[in-house]
Order: C-alpha cells, then sequence, then structure tokens
C-alpha cells in the first residue's frame, strides 16, 4: 500500500515510527511515507487536496487535541474529508491527546539513550501511561526529561537539542504497545482495522 502521513509540521515526522508499528500488528507491514509541510500555512482542506495528488491508498491526516476534545479535533478531520470526494473512503483520522509528544513518553530505556547517556541513573519524571492525556504539555515534560536523562550541566546541557532527541527516541522506540491503553491511541487503531478490513 501507499501510505502518506499529512501532518501539522516537520516535527511529526516521529508518528510514521508508531504508525508501522501498527501496521506490523495488524499483519500490514507498509513504509508510512511523511509529507513535508507547505511552505506556508494552509487550510485544512487544501492540504488534503494537495497530498491526494500524489493518490496513495491511505492518507493518515494528524492533528494535536491540543486544548479541545480528540473528538472535536477528529471531526474537524472529518468534515474537511467529507468536502473532497476523492478523500472519502481513504483517510484515518491520528490525533494524539494533547500532542504528539505524549506519545513518546513511554519507553525509560530509549530515552535515556536517545539523550546520550543510556547508562545514567539520574530519577527522571516519567509520568504513568494512564495518565499521559491528562498532561497540559507533554512537549515540555518529554523535554525536561531528555534534560535529565543526558546528566549534563551548564554549557553541555544548553548543546543539547532536545527537538533531535525525539527523531532519535522516535527510531529507539520497539514496541508502541503501551499506547494501546490510551483512548485516543485506541480510536486510532480502530479506524486503520476497519480501513484494512475494507
Amino acid at each position: 500500500m501507499r501510505v502518506f502521513l499529512a501532518g501539522d509540521g516537520s516535527s511529526d515526522k516521529v508518528l510514521q515510527f508508531p504508525c508501522q508499528w501498527l501496521f506490523r500488528e495488524l499483519g500490514q507491514p507498509t513504509d508510512v511515507l511523511f509529507l513535508p509541510e507547505p511552505s506556508r500555512p494552509q487550510p485544512l482542506r487544501n492540504r488534503l487536496e494537495e497530498a491526494l495528488k500524489g493518490e496513495p491508498d491511505l492518507l493518515l491526516v494528524h492533528r494535536d487535541a491540543e486544548k479541545e476534545l480528540w473528538r472535536v479535533r477528529k471531526a474537524e478531520i472529518e468534515a474537511a474529508v467529507e468536502s473532497i470526494t476523492a478523500a472519502q473512503g481513504r483517510t484515518v483520522a491520528i490525533v494524539p491527546v494533547r500532542m504528539t509528544e505524549a506519545w513518546f513518553l513511554i519507553d525509560e530505556p530509549a530515552l535515556r539513550r536517545a539523550a546520550g547517556n543510556p547508562n545514567g541513573k539520574n530519577p527522571l519524571q516519567m509520568p504513568a501511561i494512564q495518565s499521559l492525556e491528562g498532561l497540559v504539555d507533554p512537549k515540555e515534560v518529554l523535554y525536561l526529561n531528555f534534560r535529565l536523562a543526558s546528566g549534563l550541566r551548564g554549557r553541555q546541557l544548553s548543546s543539547l537539542r532536545p527537538s533531535q532527541c525525539v527523531h532519535r527516541l522516535a527510531e529507539l522506540i520497539g514496541d508502541f504497545s503501551p499506547l494501546r491503553r490510551l483512548p485516543a491511541f485506541q480510536e486510532f487503531e480502530t479506524d486503520l482495522q476497519r480501513f484494512l478490513a475494507r
């Protein structure tokens, strides 16, 4: 299958990894192609139309829930899809709560490796899986844990690039099954199963 992932920005490329993991789990190993973000901001409908020019079999459409309920964000995606005939029947929404970074707070050893200090002993502030969707700012929590895990101080700490660590972390996590305890990921998996069944 040709599967494209349309994100809100370049940092959403990391979602390729849990998506590809889930495809394998569902018996359909598939590469997920991340679409580069447009050169200037565009309405969601325009981004979908542009993505569909590549004729994917499936278009994964990502929006962070942020301060909205994830069902509201999903409804926004579905409304855009309904307005485009070519999109109907071949799109699945991905709406992490509250943002993408929450889905990568699931593997402490991988996080320590991504921070460049796999044998570090500094205690981290890893939230419980069931509390991930209640975090006000998952990005800040993830970045804080990278700083703690690195063991760096002073100038060395200021040279740490958490945004790069996130991409490394996404590559290092081999098992995204803890996400199956999150309602938003459960919804994504159910929708993907429905698509594959069709």
